[in-house]
């Protein structure tokens, strides 16, 4: 099953949400499953590369305003990316919406973490 997950970041950046997000794909990696977890990078350049099993898509990113990376890249690779199933951990607006409108699955999952501060 190919499993895409959409987040703002991903580690090294630590927090519960990007742990979260870290543990499951690697757990649904080891199952056999292809997975892709896609975020907005550190900085202006985009890679990707794997981790544990896990395709690691890291669209550039633009600028941050309040807390919310912005990246015109993140929806243009999601709108490439075949998948089963689109797991988007909210709350991150840009991931949020561009899952729900341009995501190439059969299935959309939304997991909602926190109310923002």
């Amino acid at each position: 099953m190919r499993i895409v997950h959409i987040y703002k970041d991903y580690a090294p950046v630590l927090g519960g949400i990007e742990n979260h997000v870290r543990m499951l794909a690697e757990a649904q990696a080891a199952r056999g499953h292809d997975v892709a977890v896609l975020v907005c990078a550190r900085g202006w350049r985009g890679r990707r590369d794997t981790s544990n099993g896990v395709t690691l898509i890291r669209a550039r990113r633009l600028a941050t305003v309040a807390s919310m990376p912005l990246s015109v890249d993140l929806p243009v690779a999601l709108a490439r990316l075949p998948a089963d199933i689109v797991h988007m951990h909210s709350p991150f607006p840009l991931g949020d919406v561009a899952g729900v409108l341009l995501a190439r699955c059969g299935a959309k999952i939304m997991t909602y973490h926190l109310d923002p501060n």
